[in-house]
């Protein structure tokens, strides 16, 4: 066999230049000051224990608008926890008769707390099976690179299935972020493997995409007027509140 006779050179000089300076000089310009990249970590807790009644439970993920019809048409549904992220309430953990637990959403958290929250369901309620119900918009998704990681998200393949005859088809969801997508791949790598099961509903809300923390910390929320209204209200404390507040719920459909 015929060795290469430049098999064995080192690499060219500007080569050499070349990766040492994208290394060392990697976004910066002259005269630029070296910034260290701020690390976001927002402590996620559940307000009390867990009581031992919630746990080794099926597991209901409602999520945003369709969550809240959901938990709304619900009877007999009791609040026994709460999750906060740096002091704010985000999730609501509901005991629906002695059957299974709900934990209510109204609305995706941060990039940065979607997957520290799914572990924290998977890892503190040990759900035997969870269902997550969320939306997904009558369009396809196409999104702008993260500047996470891991960015909380699943590619879905597009396969044919046989349609229900009078009903007209809609497009099948080719993305799914957030909650949903954090609990479907945490159920494969948690303590023990957890059946997770998304149920995705069509919406024809716009597609609204994650927002990153360091996003969320520059954008200005107007806040909504008080409304003693339960369906003013898709997210916000007006729900939390009117949840919190009541021992025993009995609603009816």
């Amino acid at each position: 066999m015929e060795r290469d006779p430049l098999g064995q050179n080192r690499p060219f000089r500007h080569q050499i230049d070349s990766d040492e300076e994208d290394e060392d000089m990697q976004g910066f310009y002259p005269g630029q000051q070296s910034q260290q990249t701020q690390i976001i970590d927002t402590p996620l807790q559940f307000k009390s224990a867990v009581d031992a009644r919630s746990l080794h439970k099926p597991l209901l993920v409602a999520l945003g608008e369709i969550g809240r019809h959901l938990v709304t048409r619900l009877e007999q549904v009791s609040v026994v926890n709460e999750i906060s992220a740096d002091g704010q309430v985000i999730a609501l953990l509901l005991a629906h008769k002695d059957n299974a637990s709900i934990l209510y959403i109204p609305s995706q958290p941060v990039l940065e707390l979607t997957h520290k929250l799914s572990v924290l369901i998977l890892d503190l309620l040990k759900p035997s099976s969870v269902v997550s119900v969320d939306t997904y918009p009558n369009t396809t998704i196409y999104l702008q690179d993260s500047d996470s990681e891991n960015p909380p998200l699943l590619q879905l393949a597009n396969v044919a299935e046989d349609g229900v005859s009078g009903v007209d088809s809609l497009p099948p969801p080719n993305i799914i972020e957030g909650i949903s997508a954090a609990l479907l791949s945490s159920g494969l790598i948690s303590q023990s493997i957890t059946p997770v099961v998304a149920l995705l509903v069509p919406t024809l809300a716009p597609h609204t995409p994650i927002v990153s923390q360091r996003l969320a910390n520059n954008v200005v929320v107007a806040q909504r007027l008080k409304s003693d209204d339960l369906d003013d209200f898709i997210e916000g404390q007006t729900m939390f509140s009117i949840l919190a507040d009541s021992d025993r719920l009995h609603w009816s459909v």
